[in-house]
């Protein structure tokens, strides 16, 4: 399932965010993805009991045997993350790394005509990076609008390329909001509006009722902007969502130190989950709070990140059995699959791991 892949350009974007631009170690081809989807990252990382994985969206044009991955420095100087801080301070050009195949239901509807609204903050603004670069290269590409929101100029990535690209291309808008910018920025060069993006603002510069919105950054912007949106008559189907959690000091541990969490309710027949790839089985009997923590108990680690049912990185095929969410998943697992971090089995369960 992961692949080594070798860093052939680090590029710093902002005090915070560095790209790393990664090529197949094998000369193999890379698989394709869709604009707004995601890896999985797999580090060793010294120091720590087991491997360490996180999701980084691909940040770049799908069609070129490349990824990129744009990665955001987490954490404070005191508590710093794991996985940013590693890959900032100690992967560079030349170093290989381990990855998935591209995940996630997060994506450009390649399929639709209508005019495309892409609202990001912070390090949110990855997945729609790669959505204005594929719309830019559409043979009768969508009016689409860019909106994103930072602290300042120090945290802006690739400013200058979308001013270029708004320049250069009268179908693309670009608004960049700071919420603290620095006394040296000036208005209209270095950001368009002051504070943070709201539905107001949205009302106001006369955005097409009519479009689609994709949504990406902290849950509470994603939250309030879908919120507001809805309200203002924006159906479900038109509204793509997904939300960061920053939450990388969370460390798959190994079995030492796994959580349990043991079950209060547990009555009848206990139930047994199965793995068809290794063979190998397990109970549920003393309860390990989901099956993502069971898995990493008995020292199997399949891909996940967010451990809260945003990235889906964890998505896996269910074969049988059936399962309960707690708590629930932000979105839908794909078809005939479930999140291992937030299910829980109601009867035996049978999964392809």
């Amino acid at each position: 399932m992961f692949k080594p892949v070798q860093v052939i350009d680090k590029v710093q974007e902002s005090q915070t965010i560095w790209s790393f631009y990664l090529k197949p170690a094998d000369g193999d081809r890379l698989a394709h993805y869709l604009p707004g989807q995601h890896i999985i990252v797999r580090l060793q990382i010294p120091g720590q009991a087991g491997p360490v994985q996180r999701s980084y969206t691909l940040s770049g044009v799908p069609g070129q045997n490349l990824y990129r991955i744009t990665v955001k420095r987490e954490g404070t100087p005191d508590q710093p993350g794991i996985a940013s801080s590693f890959l900032h301070d100690h992967v560079d050009i030349g170093d290989t790394i381990w990855i998935s195949e591209p995940l996630g239901g997060f994506a450009l509807q390649k399929d639709s005509r209508r005019p495309v609204v892409l609202l990001s903050a912070g390090v949110g603004i990855t997945p729609m990076l790669s959505m204005l670069e594929a719309i830019a290269e559409e043979p009768d590409p969508r009016q689409v609008w860019f909106v994103h929101g930072s602290r300042n100029a120090g945290e802006q990535p690739m400013l200058g390329w979308l001013r270029s690209l708004a320049r250069t291309q009268a179908h693309i808008r670009v608004s960049i909001h700071h919420s603290q910018p620095s006394l040296s920025e000036i208005i209209g060069v270095d950001y368009d509006a002051f504070g943070r993006i709201d539905l107001d603002f949205l009302k106001q510069n006369s955005s097409p009722a009519n479009s689609d919105f994709y949504i990406c950054g902290p849950e509470s912007f994603v939250k309030t902007l879908a919120d507001g949106l809805r309200s203002s008559g924006v159906a479900d189907s038109r509204l793509f969502c997904t939300y960061l959690s920053g939450n990388d000091n969370t460390v798959l541990p190994d079995q030492k130190t796994a959580p349990i969490f043991i079950e209060e309710d547990l009555a009848g027949a206990v139930p047994t989950i199965s793995l068809t790839q290794s063979g190998r089985s397990f109970s549920w009997a003393d309860g390990y709070g989901n099956l993502l923590n069971l898995l990493e108990k008995h020292d199997i680690y399949p891909p996940s990140s967010c451990r809260e049912g945003t990235c889906m990185s964890c998505s896996t095929r269910i074969i049988s059995g059936t399962v309960t969410y707690d708590p629930e998943p932000f979105g839908d697992p794909f078809e005939g699959e479930i999140l291992l971090c937030c299910a829980r089995p109601e009867t035996d369960l049978v999964l392809d791991l």
